[in-house]
């Protein structure tokens, strides 16, 4: 209705680690919303800067409205 959608996010987040060893990501428990006027160009996951898990960092482009 509000013309977001999710975007494909670039693969699993959290946790980082567990039991104190360094994983890399099991699930993805974050979104990347996009508007109907946006493109992802790319997206990848963020580096590990010592949070409980990981982010994205996305690319957009402006699209032509429809």
């Amino acid at each position: 209705r509000n013309g977001l959608r999710v975007a494909a996010a670039g693969g699993p987040t959290w946790p980082v680690r567990y039991g104190g060893h360094r994983i890399g990501g099991l699930w993805q428990i974050d979104q990347l919303l996009v508007g109907r006027n946006w493109r992802v160009a790319a997206v990848r996951r963020s580096p590990d800067l010592g949070s409980d898990h990981l982010g994205y960092v996305a690319d957009l482009c402006r699209a032509d409205a429809d």
